[in-house]
């Protein structure tokens, strides 16, 4: 039997202290406005950003080591990662900044208030962006839609 979204990410989710959750956007057009790496791609953009806030923990980063982030890729050539980090103790304007820096583009954190494994499920099999996991030893790896069991789709009423 194949495993669902659902359980698959409720499993992760809860599998860790998840307490920040940003968005990070990568514009092509910006990129060359990037201080740091003007020719830089989305993903080394990424690939930098993590491997700073993995430093620490102290002043040279939080020294995060479980997260998980979707890529979405944009019609207009634009990238967006949406990153889920635990135990987070750093602050979350200069990591956005940092962003920033790096890639020329812009960050935004979202509130975790509500459960995002809906937001995620919606990103993997509805979107069908990719899911990448570096949480301990447990979830590790890359996942799409096609990892899983389909989605049933959902009945509309017509009142």
């Amino acid at each position: 039997m194949e495993k669902t979204f659902s359980q698959f990410i409720e499993a992760v989710v809860s599998s860790n202290n998840f307490n920040w959750f940003v968005t990070l956007g990568y514009a092509p057009e910006r990129r060359g406005q990037a201080s740091a790496t003007p020719s830089s791609t989305a993903e080394e953009c990424l690939c930098q950003w993590l491997n700073e806030a993995r430093r620490g923990p102290g002043p040279l980063g939080p020294g995060i080591r479980d997260y998980l982030w979707v890529e979405e890729y944009r019609r207009d050539g634009s990238v967006l990662f949406h990153v889920l980090v635990a135990d987070f103790h750093g602050f979350e304007d200069a990591w956005e900044q940092r962003w920033k820096e790096i890639s020329g583009g812009w960050a935004r954190t979202r509130s975790l208030d509500k459960p995002i494994n809906g937001l995620l499920g919606y990103f993997v099999m509805r979107a069908r962006c990719g899911l990448q996991l570096n949480c301990g030893r447990r979830f590790q790896g890359r996942f799409f839609a096609t990892d899983f069991r389909p989605w049933e789709k959902r009945a509309t009423n017509h009142w």
